[in-house]
């Protein structure tokens, strides 16, 4: 089996974050140690962005302006399909936009869903899903599905640390967008 990358990249104030994020990876990580794990910062990431194969998993964490260009190109992929996300008072949401979709968009959606859940189970067995992780819906989907034993632990662990509802609702938003727009990309 082909070694798989994954690169953590935190802005300014949520290195701690990342690396609570990257030891659960570790726990989690193959048994055969076929998983190489990376924690850079935002200028390190910069600077070896170009080295970079496409084959990596890369997770942003931060709500700095520093992501936002970042975060701003997987906003794009999501408007493509119809769709939005953004803070609703203190939430993070994800929605579609009314009249903005086509059911052929939605279909996509909801295929790039099994997708995502698919190839995270194949990378991580022991991850588990059905816990659907938040109070805001999409049609029948919730609006932030992620393997439910990682993210409930990292939650846990930055909620323990300190973090804010609204920092760690961001977390959730932007590892489940991230993880997903790997599946938006143009063919």
């Amino acid at each position: 089996m082909k070694k798989g990358k994954w690169i953590l990249v935190f802005g300014e104030g949520c290195e701690s974050a990342a690396r609570n994020l990257e030891n659960l990876l570790r726990q989690n990580a193959d048994i055969d140690g076929k998983e190489e794990i990376l924690c850079l910062s935002w200028k390190k990431y910069l600077r070896e962005k170009e080295k970079l194969t496409e084959e990596e998993e890369i997770i942003l964490i931060g709500a700095e302006s520093e992501l936002e260009k970042e975060v701003g190109w997987i906003r794009t992929r999501f408007h493509k399909l119809g769709m939005s996300y953004g803070w609703k008072k203190d939430k993070a949401r994800l929605w579609v936009e009314d009249g903005g979709y086509s059911s052929w968009n939605y279909s996509k959606f909801q295929n790039l869903y099994q997708e995502y859940k698919l190839k995270l189970s194949r990378i991580k067995p022991s991850f588990h899903h059905g816990e659907l992780i938040s109070e805001g819906k999409l049609g029948g989907l919730s609006s932030n599905v992620l393997p439910s034993k990682i993210l409930t632990d990292f939650l846990r662990e930055t909620e323990k640390n300190g973090y804010t509802a609204r920092r760690y609702e961001l977390l959730t938003l932007i590892f489940y967008l991230d993880g997903l727009s790997l599946f938006l990309k143009e063919k």
